[in-house]
């Protein structure tokens, strides 16, 4: 092969050359460059928040979690029945609901099959069905720091 590179006319090494060029720059571009913007912009994504920025929140303890939301939520407990101590809902509710589906609501004895929720999570649900971004967020955040 690098016989026949030294048979090339000018323009032909000049063209390899440049293919080459544009290879190396979209490989380093896909696997160096692409995930260093990624990681950029989860890290700043609106949609999370880090750890650190929970130690402010409140804290509830349901069936051995840790559930943690906004200082200035209204947190509300539902019980099985009037005389029963034992409860079986929690829910979140932002200082300033945009409608009267704008909370965020765990367990209450339902599946996540049976809700019109727009997220739903696991056996003990932990849902929604707000499609505000200030009630998404901390659902978000929630979700992710459950037991942190």
């Amino acid at each position: 092969m690098l016989l026949r590179l030294k048979n090339l006319s000018k323009r032909q090494a000049f063209s390899l050359l440049a293919l080459i060029f544009i290879v190396l720059g979209f490989i380093y571009y896909y696997f160096v460059w692409r995930g260093h913007t990624l990681i950029t912009l989860s890290e700043k994504n609106p949609a999370t928040i880090p750890a650190s920025e929970l130690g402010s929140w409140k804290v509830y303890r349901y069936h051995a979690k840790i559930y943690t939301y906004p200082p200035d939520w209204k947190f509300e407990e539902f019980y099985t029945d009037s005389q029963s101590k034992e409860v079986s809902a929690l829910r979140f509710t932002p200082p300033a609901p945009a409608n009267s589906a704008d909370f965020i609501e765990v367990g209450g004895g339902k599946s996540c099959e049976t809700m019109k929720a727009a997220l739903c999570l696991g056996e003990e649900p932990i849902y929604t069905a707000s499609h505000a971004s200030g009630t998404l967020v901390v659902y978000n955040a929630m979700v992710k720091h459950l037991n942190d």
